[in-house]
C-alpha cells in the first residue's frame, strides 16, 4: 500500500548504479533488499559452472534480494544493472521491524515468493 511504501522509504536508503554495474554476486551473503524505483536489473544465475545467463528482468516497482535476506541462505543470483538504476536499499533489522509493524506486508511478501517460485518452474 502506499502507506507501506512511504514506511518502507523513511527506512531506506537510496543507492545509484550505473549500466552494467554488479549490484550483487550469486553466493554473497544476504543482508539487505532493494525496490526498484527507476530502470530494470538482469537477473543471472550460473549452474553447474556454466557460464551465467539472464534469467530474468526485474523492473520498477520490483523487489530484489528478498529471498536470501529471509532465508539467511548466499544469493542465488547476480544483479546487474541494465541501464542506471535507483534502487531502495532495506537492511535485514528494519526489513525485521517493518514485518512486525505491518503483518500485511509479510502476505505481500510472500506473494512475491510464490510469483518467483512459479516463474523458477516455467
Amino acid at each position: 500500500t502506499p502507506t507501506d511504501l512511504q514506511r518502507m522509504a523513511a527506512l531506506a536508503t537510496e543507492h545509484h548504479v550505473d549500466d552494467e554495474e554488479v549490484i550483487f554476486e550469486q553466493g554473497d551473503a544476504g543482508e539487505e533488499m532493494y525496490v526498484i524505483v527507476h530502470g530494470e536489473v538482469k537477473v543471472m544465475i550460473a549452474i553447474n559452472e556454466e557460464p551465467e545467463k539472464e534469467f530474468a528482468r526485474r523492473k520498477i516497482g520490483d523487489v530484489v534480494g528478498e529471498m536470501s535476506l529471509i532465508s539467511g541462505e548466499p544469493r542465488i543470483a547476480t544483479l546487474i544493472a541494465a541501464g542506471e538504476v535507483h534502487l531502495l536499499c532495506l537492511d535485514r533489522k528494519s526489513f525485521g521491524g517493518l514485518m512486525r509493524e505491518r503483518p500485511e506486508v509479510s502476505l505481500a511478501v510472500m506473494r512475491v515468493l510464490c510469483a518467483r517460485l512459479k516463474e523458477a518452474t516455467k
